[in-house]
């Protein structure tokens, strides 16, 4: 939970403008449950976000399906357009994607609207203990199998807003309370 109440709750009547959040880190590196603990905080204030998950739009999309360069920077920039199009509509969004392309992130940076970009940086080590949906293991066992940041590049963000290391230990609720407050919400 917030510790204090966010700076428009004050002295404002008027709901602040739209934000766009966008969570990137490799595979099990907690984006989503951090997502979602935004979610709740941003609740508890009486805003709604839109929530883009990753593996949500990736099953929501047409092109969806396939895992090559192509077919992941074309579900990137989709990810990145329609972060802009709710921004733009006065939402907030909260966009949880591995986010594997600097030239999207740079995108996004320069056309979405009170872009804040968080990036959950975890060593391999750490993601192949949590790795929630066996990816990593998968791709031990069978040595074709694309898993970006094991044996498909990613593209480490170079100027997140913000950053977390895994072995700050914080939980998703503290992260999560570390980006709102970091962030003007007026």
């Amino acid at each position: 939970m917030l510790k204090h109440m966010p700076a428009y709750h004050n002295n404002q009547t008027t709901a602040p403008t739209s934000r766009c959040f966008w969570i990137t880190g490799l595979s099990g590196s907690g984006k989503t449950t951090v997502a979602n603990a935004m979610v709740q905080q941003l609740e508890r204030y009486g805003i709604k976000p839109l929530l883009l998950d990753g593996d949500e739009l990736r099953q929501a999309l047409p092109h969806g399906q396939g895992y090559t360069y192509e077919d992941r920077k074309k579900l990137a920039n989709s990810y990145a357009r329609l972060a802009k199009l709710f921004t733009e509509q006065g939402h907030f969004v909260i966009c949880a994607t591995i986010s594997m392309y600097d030239s999207v992130r740079a995108w996004n940076r320069k056309n979405i609207p009170g872009y804040h970009e968080v990036y959950l940086k975890v060593d391999l080590q750490t993601l192949k203990a949590r790795d929630p949906k066996a990816l990593y293991a998968n791709a031990t066992c069978n040595g074709d199998a694309p898993v970006i940041g094991l044996n498909t590049t990613f593209e480490e963000p170079k100027q997140p807003d913000m950053i977390f290391i895994s072995e700050s230990q914080l939980a998703p609720t503290d992260i999560a309370q570390k980006i709102l407050e970091s962030t003007t919400l007026k």
